[in-house]
Parts: C-alpha cells; structure tokens; sequence
C-alpha cells in the first residue's frame, strides 16, 4: 500500500540531488531543516490521506469491533 509511495518520494529526492535543486535553494538561503521539513510534510500528508482511505475501508468492512483510534494509529504508523 505504502511502496508506490516509498518509491516515488525515493525518486523524487534522487531526481533533486541529481539537478543539484537542493544545492540551487541552499545558495539562495534555504536551510537543511526547512529542505527536510518540507520533504516530511509533504510524505506525512500523502501518508495521512492513505491511512484515512484504507482506514475508512478496513473500519466499514473488516473491522467492524476494533478500536478506531488503535486502528489508524497502527496504518499511520506504517506509513
């Protein structure tokens, strides 16, 4: 569920080092930690909408008795 993901952020963060945009926005006064920042916001929220998507599925159809807040936590948390 999480692989294509994986992958594609994986890509994306090699295309960068390989058009050497993360050095392009370090010489015009980005810091590392806002670089990264980003990065995490950016899979969080992809990561966040999956977990609600698969979550929503397992909660109506397989789960019916477990523990909601439990749940989401553990398919967030693989994310």
């Amino acid at each position: 569920m999480w692989v294509p993901l994986v992958y594609s952020t994986v890509f994306r963060i090699v295309l960068e080092k390989q058009q050497k945009i993360q050095e392009t926005m370090l010489i015009m006064g980005m810091s590392e930690a806002a670089y990264w920042g980003s990065w995490y916001a950016y899979y969080s929220a992809i990561s966040s909408v999956i977990a609600i998507i698969a979550f929503s599925i397992l909660q109506l159809i397989v789960y019916k008795t477990s523990e909601p807040l439990i749940l989401f936590a553990l398919l967030w948390g693989f994310g």
